[in-house]
């Protein structure tokens, strides 16, 4: 019985929720325009549509209420089904109610809205022509130029905003009010030229400008170019002629593509400029200035400066400088090592012909304190400018440089690849000259003439690669010299401490074979080509060395072979003297003619004398003889 009681009331409801009254229309939010002469009013219409399932007559009653401006007042009210007539302009608000003949209600609510429609009106030029004068040569177009007339129905003619710009350049209503026209806007172009009211609507009307150059004055730019100066000076501060300028401009903003330029430039100056041409304006750029050298790596470089870098490890004389201690770091590590030793020594001798991991030269900025070797690591080698926008040609900064030759810790080289030369007598080698059968091998010790306190020595010696040959090398460590295949021998010594040598003291051993039958001393000779033969004394000093063969122990005369020989420019003929006296050279040709004859004067001790290629005739083979000091002393010589 209770279950269907509840059935029943169940039944019951829902036949009653089926009657109900509802919208049929939207019932939302409209909007209407002022009327074309009027900005106060507009004409409104609304009307809202209900529907009921009402079993009685399908009749609907409608009624609405309006608050005006939507302020929280009803200013009006109705028992119509539509709203019709004129209304202020505003925003305003309806609230419809709907009843059926079943006694059944329903509302809606919601705002309409009366504005202003209508854009300004205007009238534009239908174009214009605009000379360029020099110097300026600009062109400046305001947007009012353009109207003829302008007006709207609500906003008052002097609140009205007015815009340009070129056409297509943008989207919605300009920001500027004038436009600018430069040289290379030369010939015609469309323009828009827009109207704001003060609610925001816009019109719009285009027109053309056509610009011209009045007096050619105007040329149209389009690039511009950026010029680096720049000066490089050894870091003893002389001239550096003969080196490599890098500038390189890469864009980083701006219209267009991106662009990217190098220029390397040589120069035989010490400072010079170098330009890149051509680039694109109004476009940011960084501009890269540096510059490079690759001239022979050997240049400068000697075991002197083993010499200084050993010291400097020890502790028993530091580096003077930073510039110092960059060319000591032949192995880039930012640190001076005995790793540098070990590369400088096989560029020394000819086992590298350059550096592995370091330039010949290195070009790098000053330093502010060089005094201070504490970071090598702070280095740098280039310098980096800012153009936010290239609109002009410019020329950036003057930069310095300073030049560092790797590995010349002593700074000899100089400005012009040239390397420095030893100063001072030659410091003698004494080795017995002997006369040597073929297939006969021999140990020939090379012994020191003088007492000398050394820090340290290098030597090149070459052979008659048909009479000799060094089979090897005793009195040196094994990575202390180097036999070639062509006869060549280089060999070093040094060391931080320094030592001290008694005359007849052994330097280095030489075990020689004979291929043929030879006097040592025609078949034995240093090798200038392949590196100076010097000895180092301290900090500064360096000597030649010269090979004594002892080849007239009578009298304590001696004599050394011409060097170099071959030879193209010249060559040098040295003999010692232990009386002052007259000495004569002697040169014949193939055919035993004399064709040059010197005499001099030569004091006691070592004498040079130098004779230039351009006194003999031809290039060929000739004799020469030398007297001096009660001896004689022949051999052939060679012009190339």
């Amino acid at each position: 019985m209770t279950r269907l009681i509840t059935l029943f009331f169940l039944l019951f409801t829902a036949h009653i929720s089926a009657q109900n009254i509802f919208w049929i229309s939207a019932c939302s939010a409209q909007s209407f325009c002022v009327d074309a002469n009027s900005c106060a009013q507009g004409n409104v219409l609304l009307t809202e549509v209900a529907g009921t399932n009402c079993n009685s007559t399908q009749e609907i009653n409608y009624s609405y209420k309006i608050d005006l401006q939507n302020n929280g007042s009803i200013d009006i009210q109705s028992d119509a089904d539509t709203v019709s007539g004129s209304f202020v302009k505003g925003t305003h608000k309806v609230t419809w109610r709907a009843t059926d003949n079943c006694g059944r209600a329903t509302t809606c609510a919601y705002l309409f809205t009366v504005k202003d429609c209508n854009p300004p009106s205007m009238v534009c030029l239908n174009g214009s022509t605009q000379t360029l004068d020099a110097p300026l040569c600009l062109g400046v177009f305001r947007a009012s130029q353009f109207v003829l007339s302008y007006a709207d129905n609500c906003t008052p003619k002097d609140q009205i905003q007015l815009g340009i710009r070129r056409l297509g350049a943008g989207v919605g209503f300009p920001t500027d009010t004038s436009i600018t026209f430069q040289t290379c806007d030369q010939g015609a172009h469309t323009i828009e030229i827009w109207a704001k009211d003060a609610n925001g609507l816009t019109n719009q009307c285009n027109s053309y400008v056509l610009v011209q150059d009045g007096a050619g004055g105007c040329a149209c730019i389009t690039d511009a170019d950026v010029s680096a100066p720049v000066c490089v000076r050894t870091a003893i501060n002389t001239r550096l002629a003969d080196y490599r300028l890098r500038l390189k401009v890469v864009s980083v903003g701006g219209p267009g593509n991106p662009v990217t330029k190098t220029i390397l430039k040589s120069t035989v100056d010490s400072c010079f400029s170098a330009t890149i041409a051509n680039l694109p304006l109004n476009k940011a750029y960084r501009a890269t200035v540096s510059a490079e050298r690759f001239f022979n790596p050997l240049n400068g470089v000697s075991t002197f400066d083993l010499v200084q870098i050993s010291k400097h490890i020890l502790g028993i004389e530091p580096l003077a400088n930073i510039y110092q201690g960059v060319a000591a770091d032949v192995n880039n590590s930012r640190s001076i090592t005995a790793s540098d030793i070990v590369e400088t020594r096989k560029l020394i001798l000819g086992i590298y012909d350059s550096f592995p991991n370091a330039p010949s030269w290195r070009i790098i900025r000053p330093v502010a304190n060089p005094n201070d070797l504490s970071n090598l690591s702070a280095i740098k080698d280039t310098y980096q400018f800012a153009i936010p926008a290239l609109t002009t040609d410019i020329t950036l900064s003057s930069v310095s440089f300073v030049a560092i030759k790797t590995g010349d810790v002593n700074q000899s080289a100089l400005s012009l690849d040239g390397g420095a030369e030893s100063r001072g007598t030659p410091l003698l080698l004494s080795l017995a000259d002997q006369y040597l059968a073929a297939d006969e091998e021999v140990t020939v010790p090379i012994r020191l003439r003088e007492s000398a306190t050394l820090a340290g020595w290098q030597l090149a010696l070459r052979t008659d690669p048909t009479a000799l040959q060094i089979s090897g090398v005793e009195d040196l460590p094994d990575e202390d010299y180097v036999r070639s295949a062509d006869g060549t021998l280089r060999a070093l010594w040094f060391d931080g401490h320094e030592r001290n040598f008694a005359a007849g003291d052994v330097v280095i051993t030489l075990k020689i074979k004979a291929l043929r039958p030879v006097w040592l001393s025609r078949a034995l000779m240093l090798n200038p080509a392949e590196m100076n033969s010097e000895a180092y004394f301290g900090k500064i000093i360096r000597r030649p060395l010269a090979l004594d063969f002892e080849a007239a122990p009578a009298g304590n005369t001696a004599f050394f072979p011409p060097q170099p020989n071959p030879f193209a420019m010249e060559t040098r003929f040295q003999f010692r003297l232990e009386q002052p006296g007259e000495a004569t050279l002697d040169i014949f040709d193939a055919a035993g003619r004399l064709v040059h004859r010197e005499t001099a004067l030569a004091p006691a001790g070592m004498n040079s004398i130098s004779l230039a290629a351009a006194r003999l005739p031809d290039a060929g083979v000739y004799a020469f003889r030398l007297q001096a000091g009660g001896q004689v002393f022949t051999g052939r010589l060679v012009r190339m």
